[in-house]
């Protein structure tokens, strides 16, 4: 038979001196290895190699149970561990050897070791990590191998709860994931309860990165003082210093509505006293806990009310409801009764729940729907709407809402907005239409809205009419004006007759009829008047006279127009008789 020694052995002096004698002839040789040899004495081993340890870290105080992984760790049956320190700490108790497990077991006599788990306990002597097998060559690793932490509570989420109990808590603090994580104990110190379910478990912080917390459930009882909590942890007893108070335990008084669909998901509203002191509100199917549970939440500044949705119906239910419908039942025409369970921590009641089946919904013909804004209302067809109420429904066209306003058994409406939304589907021409019924959520296509021709045509003739009104309003001041100009250019024609009856006066009382005066057109009256500017006067005297006259008798002039002759502008000269 032909074999390699130092493949068998895989390069290493435990292997070899575990190696089937009656097989083969191998033995290690310090200088050569594993090779064949009659002569089957074997040179001592080196010392063993550490190339893992775990866990990375441990309780400074307290217990870890501690795995190291290497190499040369010897031969099982022949070799035991003799001591181990792993930072320090004495770690003398060989709890388990880890073995090789060849692919065939008749190729090695003796069990070859490649780790051991030992548990480490006390206080820390120095920090080195070391252990020693009878004839092997002993090494000391220098280095802190197992990083030693202490571990401390902090707070308590939720700080209360309800007397009778059946709160769930989560404790939060430093290292709480250190080492194995052994949680001995966690009770209520002071009535020495303790808790139900606990453990340390890895969550999701506030920051975003994980950590390790401790949870559990205070049971049902009858707490009438504030508590405060004893941990024991990794053989470490921690006693924080915060407590936990019990407060007026809440009274449930009614659900409604006491019905709901086969989908769940819509909501009951659930009243009674005192109810936001239960911190994990809940409600399930009664025998079906684990797989209908739905949690509540409570009305804001309210500790009378919480909403909860309607749990998902079973299989069975639904088959029991199906085979109702089969036997068309009188006890409850359409419906499954089943009793359902409000559960606010420790305090429960139970109600009758009666089960329909889902409503359905009418789709769009071909996906599409035409709308009329002017319409306002869109409907919705379907059947069995019969136990619906408008908060139960929820309808958006594209990204906005279209508020429920009327249920009908087989149709409902709502107010669409003006215009059309855009589409909530990315790339798409319309608005789809969806409805929301509790967990049902369906789209039924696609609203184009039309475009209103005779709002059009209103619109355009409304700002046609104001248009004519704008110029016939226009035409009747332009008119209203002129009229007036006219009646002042009139005034002023009789003015200048009378001035021109005055001056001939004067003329016959001073004894000169010679006064001279040019007629010219005049442009406001569109005919012959007599113009101060041409007036002609050969006498002194005249000219005294009628400048005295204007002086005291005649009045300001009216200047609204352009078209009115100014007094102003009369000029007489002076001439020669």
């Amino acid at each position: 038979t032909i074999y390699n020694c130092s493949k068998l052995a895989e390069g290493y002096c435990n292997y070899c001196k575990g190696l089937n004698t009656s097989r083969y002839n191998c033995v290690w040789d310090r200088t050569n290895g594993c090779m064949f040899k009659d002569d089957l004495s074997h040179a001592t081993c080196g010392a063993p190699t550490i190339t893992k340890i775990s866990p990375e870290d441990g309780p400074y105080n307290g217990t870890v149970d501690v795995t190291m992984m290497g190499i040369e760790f010897g031969i099982v049956e022949t070799e035991p561990i003799a001591s181990a320190t792993v930072s320090g700490k004495s770690c003398s108790l060989i709890l388990e050897n880890i073995t090789y497990e060849p692919d065939d077991p008749l190729d090695f006599m003796r069990t070859v070791r490649i780790g051991f788990q030992c548990k480490a306990t006390g206080s820390p002597m120095g920090n080195s990590t070391t252990f020693s097998i009878p004839g092997h060559s002993s090494r000391t690793l220098n280095i802190q191998s197992l990083i030693l932490k202490n571990s401390s509570i902090t707070h308590v989420e939720p700080e209360y709860g309800p007397r009778k109990g059946g709160t769930i808590i989560t404790l939060y603090g430093e290292n709480l994931g250190i080492g194995n994580r052994f949680l001995e104990t966690l009770k209520l110190q002071r009535s020495q309860t303790n808790l139900i379910g606990f453990n340390v478990t890895l969550i999701k912080n506030s920051t975003g990165k994980m950590d390790y917390v401790i949870s559990g459930q205070i049971p049902t009882g009858d707490f009438t003082i504030n508590e405060t909590f004893e941990v024991e942890l990794n053989d470490v007893d921690i006693l924080p210093e915060f407590t936990f108070s019990f407060l007026e335990n809440p009274e449930i008084k009614s659900i409604d509505p006491q019905r709901g669909f086969l989908s769940g998901g819509t909501i009951l509203t659930v009243t009674g006293d005192n109810l936001r002191n239960a911190q994990h509100p809940r409600v399930f199917i009664q025998n079906y806990e684990a797989e209908s549970s739905e949690s509540c939440l409570a009305e804001v500044n309210s500790s009378n009310i919480l909403y909860c949705k309607v749990p998902i119906a079973p299989a069975k239910i639904k088959s029991e409801l199906q085979s109702r419908r089969n036997k068309r039942s009188a006890e409850c025409l359409g419906c499954q009764e089943v009793q359902i369970v409000v559960k606010l921590d420790g305090i429960e009641k139970t109600f009758t729940l009666k089960y329909y089946y889902d409503p359905s919904l009418s789709k769009f013909t071909n996906g599409m729907q035409l709308f009329k804004a002017d319409e306002q209302f869109l409907t919705v067809h379907g059947d069995n709407f019969n136990f619906l109420k408008n908060s139960d429904v929820t309808i958006t066209i594209g990204i906005e809402q279209c508020r429920v306003v009327q249920i009908e058994p087989n149709s409902m409406e709502c107010v669409a907005p003006r215009t059309q939304p855009k589409p909530g589907i990315q790339g798409a021409e319309y608005p789809e239409v969806n409805i929301f019924i509790g967990n049902i959520n369906q789209t039924l296509g696609q609203l184009q809205y039309q475009k209103d021709d005779n709002h059009f045509v209103i619109i355009v003739g409304a700002v046609g009419g104001t248009v004519v009104f704008v110029g016939v309003l226009a035409f009747v001041l332009i008119c209203l004006k002129y009229r007036k100009t006219r009646s002042k250019a009139r005034e002023l024609e009789g003015d200048l007759n009378k001035l021109e009856m005055e001056i001939k006066s004067v003329a016959r009382q001073e004894g000169h009829d010679n006064v001279h005066y040019d007629v010219i057109p005049d442009d406001v009256t569109e005919r012959e008047a007599t113009s101060f500017t041409s007036l002609q006067v050969t006498e002194m005297n005249l000219y005294t006279a009628l400048n005295v006259r204007l002086e005291n008798n005649i009045e300001a002039p009216d200047n609204d127009s352009a078209l009115e002759t100014h007094y102003a502008d009369v000029e007489i000269p002076r001439t020669t008789v």
